[in-house]
């Protein structure tokens, strides 16, 4: 549990015993040069914090009290390791944005209308544009859709002439 997922720490030193010896094979930068200047346990706790884990799971998992836990992620270099990691999603979220952006303008011009509700719905919830009343019940904008699609078909419908009688 020394050293964290790939995903955590692709920077992260080819080895920990060139972490912990002090002479790394290329002088680390960034997020990597943080890592290897935090302490093994900081690394195991940081390891486990990134992935999702409750403090009380991480305590029972390394044998710390949750205080412990708590002084390690609360201490500078912690917090500056968490910092770039965040940083780190946030760039690749503002990266993966057009990607979202065409599979939301693939779905709302999809052929099944089921597709295309969900893909309103999310549009409008991505934007912010759709806002329930506090007092009302809850109501999501691809019900509102669909009520506005059956409100279209039931017009289209009662405008179109009826089918001659083969009988």
């Amino acid at each position: 549990m020394s050293s964290p997922p790939d995903a955590l720490c692709a920077e992260a030193p080819a080895s920990l015993s060139e972490a912990r010896s002090g002479e790394p094979a290329a002088a680390p930068s960034g997020k990597a040069a943080v890592w290897a200047a935090l302490p093994e346990r900081a690394r195991s706790v940081l390891a486990l914090y990134l992935r999702g884990l409750p403090l009380p799971d991480i305590a029972r998992e390394l044998a710390l009290s949750e205080g412990e836990i708590l002084t390690i992620l609360e201490g500078a270099p912690a917090r500056r390791y968490i910092e770039l990691r965040l940083r780190e999603a946030e760039n690749e979220l503002q990266h993966l944005l057009p990607s979202a952006i065409d599979a939301v303008r693939a779905g709302l011009s999809h052929l099944e209308p089921e597709v295309r509700l969900r893909a309103a719905d999310q549009f409008w919830k991505l934007t912010g544009r759709y806002k329930q009343d506090a007092g009302s019940a809850r109501v999501s904008a691809e019900d509102v859709v669909q009520q506005l699609l059956v409100q279209v078909n039931i017009h289209t419908q009662q405008e179109k002439p009826d089918a001659p009688d083969r009988s």
